[in-house]
């Protein structure tokens, strides 16, 4: 190819001025592991400690030492390709502990593992609806809040099932429950609310919306936080029958 292209070497190719060219040394002097640790505190030090107003689904979890560990194991890691039944491989056994510890968080009697974001999950949830109830509506209703990427999927889901998205009102960051059952009908297949909501409002009245779901017998899928869940109330005991989330808040 060099010889086609009439160049000698592949360093011709391209054009790396020499101020930044390596010539073989780094020009660092070398120093111990705890120096460097020293010298790099020192340098975040420096750095404002600010706090993060992000949020819209987006927080800041502390992930404790204990995760690298457990990641290193050996029975955690075995490198067999996931298809093989083996009992003991480490793949199995690290979905048979997430979802033990899903089921014991949302109180639902299984969990899958998994879809790949709480977007998809959301959508995945939309067309099950469409196919396990007995409506015979094609409308799925969600908050006028909810985060454009993820409303995005819903959509892109809901167009190819033949399925409607609208959106109900929200009164101050939460579910208002009064409209919401205002637009619930026969045509409904699924309601969807989250907890926290995009604005990060804790939502009291989930088991009413649970409540109007079952009432037009439509499927109650709730959006929430797994590590939320160790505090909240478990999705099972407000009527949901359908959980999604991020499981990336894990670590």
């Amino acid at each position: 190819m060099l010889d086609a292209i009439d160049v000698d070497d592949e360093e011709a190719l391209f054009d790396i001025p020499e101020t930044v060219a390596f010539d073989g040394e780094f020009g660092i002097d070398p120093r111990s592991e705890r120096g460097i640790r020293r010298e790099c505190a020192q340098l975040f030090d420096r750095n404002d400690d600010l706090v993060e107003f992000l949020g819209r689904g987006h927080y800041g979890h502390y992930v404790p030492s204990v995760v690298d560990h457990l990641s290193d194991r050996a029975e955690f890691i075995t490198s067999y390709t996931q298809y093989q039944p083996e009992v003991s491989q480490g793949f199995l056994q690290v979905l048979f502990e997430y979802q033990s510890m899903l089921v014991e968080l949302t109180g639902l009697p299984v969990a899958n593992c998994s879809m790949y974001d709480a977007a998809t999950g959301l959508a995945e949830a939309a067309t099950l609806a469409d196919r396990v109830r007995s409506t015979s509506g094609d409308v799925v209703v969600v908050p006028e809040h909810l985060r454009e990427g993820k409303a995005a999927v819903l959509e892109n889901y809901c167009a190819g099932a033949d399925l409607t998205v609208e959106s109900y009102p929200m009164d101050d960051g939460i579910v208002d429950v009064d409209a919401l059952a205002d637009r619930l009908g026969d045509d409904v297949v699924m309601v969807y609310a989250e907890n926290p909501t995009v604005r990060g409002c804790i939502e009291e009245r989930l088991s009413a919306v649970g409540d109007l779901a079952s009432e037009h017998d439509a499927l109650f899928t709730l959006g929430a936080d797994v590590v939320a869940l160790s505090v909240l109330e478990e999705p099972a005991s407000v009527g949901a029958d359908v959980v999604v989330g991020e499981a990336g808040v894990l670590g």
